[in-house]
């Protein structure tokens, strides 16, 4: 969908907690959706969600053109943060986590959990 929206879509940062099984597998989808379309993939472990926004910071400096979050408890947790850090170097963000467009993430695509 990313793709979709900006073509030349090179660089995305990623914040994730490898402790959590959902986010293990989210990140194996998304290293093999990244390679199969030359994207390069700023991952950066996290343990807490103190430790997103240094991470969000860390990927941005890289050079990330966009912020995924996966279906990782302790990056949802921050959203808040991660969409503000993001937006102050004018990169946008998307989740799988459909339901919240008023939180500020330019697209969310996945399952509802609740339904």
């Amino acid at each position: 969908m990313a793709r979709r929206i900006n073509p030349r879509l090179a660089r995305v940062g990623v914040a994730h907690n490898p402790a959590e099984s959902n986010s293990r597998r989210f990140m194996e989808l998304a290293r093999a959706s990244c390679k199969r379309r030359g994207i390069e993939l700023f991952e950066v472990p996290v343990e807490n969600s103190s430790g997103v926004i240094e991470a969000v910071q860390s990927t941005v400096s890289r050079g990330a053109e966009a912020i995924f979050c996966p279906g990782d408890t302790t990056v949802i947790a921050a959203i808040d943060s991660v969409v503000a850090t993001a937006a102050k170097g004018g990169i946008p963000v998307f989740t799988v986590n459909p339901g919240k467009p008023d939180r500020g993430t330019f697209f969310d695509v996945g399952f509802d959990f609740h339904e």
